[in-house]
C-alpha cells in the first residue's frame, strides 16, 4: 500500500511530514492567471518563481508557466525548506487555475457554493497519485 502525505505548508502537515514520513510528499499549488494577483511579492522574489515553475513543470507540464499563485511566499519557502529536512522530493502539483474555475462555473465561491478546495487542492493530488505509476 502506498502512503501519502498532501502538505499545505502550514505546521501540521509540515509535523506529519517531518515526523511520519509517507510513499509520497505532495504539495497542491493554487495559481491565478494575472501576474498582477499576488501584489508584486513574486517580482521581489525571482527565486521563488524559479523554483516554483521548475517543480510544477517536472510534474505537471500541461499547464505551462505559472504568472501568480494565492500562496503566501511563506508557504513557498516552507515547502522548499520542509524538503530539505525530509531529504526527500516533495512533488508539485497544481490544477486549473482560480480565474479558469471562475469562467467555467460563471460565479465566485461563496459561503453557499465553496468548490475551491475541492477543485484546486484535492483534485490535482488524487489526479497524480490516480495517473502516476504509484
Amino acid at each position: 500500500m502506498t502512503t501519502v502525505n498532501s502538505l499545505s505548508g502550514g505546521p501540521t502537515s509540515s509535523y506529519m511530514a517531518v515526523k511520519f514520513p509517507a510513499d509520497i510528499e505532495i504539495f497542491s499549488m493554487v495559481c491565478i492567471d494575472c501576474h498582477n494577483a499576488t501584489g508584486g511579492w513574486l517580482k521581489r522574489r525571482p527565486d521563488l518563481i524559479k523554483y516554483a515553475n521548475e517543480k510544477l513543470e517536472k510534474f505537471i507540464p500541461i499547464y505551462g508557466e505559472f504568472r501568480a499563485t494565492a500562496e503566501d511566499p511563506v508557504i513557498i519557502q516552507t515547502m522548499i525548506e520542509l524538503e530539505q529536512k525530509i531529504g526527500k522530493e516533495i512533488i508539485w502539483v497544481r490544477g486549473k487555475s482560480f480565474d479558469q474555475l471562475i469562467r467555467e462555473r460563471n460565479f465566485l465561491p461563496n459561503k453557499g457554493s465553496r468548490f475551491c478546495t475541492t477543485e484546486l487542492k484535492l483534485q490535482p493530488v488524487f489526479q497524480y497519485c490516480y495517473y502516476s505509476r504509484y
